[in-house]
């Protein structure tokens, strides 16, 4: 049985566009953590003066994924990918601890 609620199923870029839609959609803007086009090089510099805590997620180099970057307890700018699974997201492309939203997978690690 096809799990994705769209008719284009199955084509990585459009399920990772469909799913971030609908997940970060709002009435107003994107959240401030979202910067979709920003370069892994800005990212890094943007980071560079930051808390520990602050994150940003971008549409990674590999389509239909995305990558976060964020700024450790020990002030090191770290990052992952994220893959887009049918059931939601997962830190690793066999993974089997997949979070519905990207919103919760964010907080729940970020906690």
């Amino acid at each position: 049985a096809n799990q994705w609620p769209w008719p284009e199923a199955g084509h990585g870029l459009l399920d990772a566009l469909r799913l971030a839609e609908r997940n970060l959609d709002t009435d107003g803007p994107l959240p401030d953590w979202f910067r979709p086009f920003l370069p892994f090089q800005e990212a890094s510099h943007l980071l560079s003066t930051a808390d520990p805590g602050t994150f940003v997620v971008r549409y990674s180099q590999q389509p239909g994924n995305f990558a976060v970057q964020w700024v450790s307890a020990g002030r090191q700018t770290k990052s992952g990918k994220v893959f887009v699974k049918q059931r939601g997201y997962a830190w690793r492309h066999n993974g089997t601890l997949v979070y519905a939203d990207l919103s919760t997978m964010l907080r729940q690690v970020h906690s």
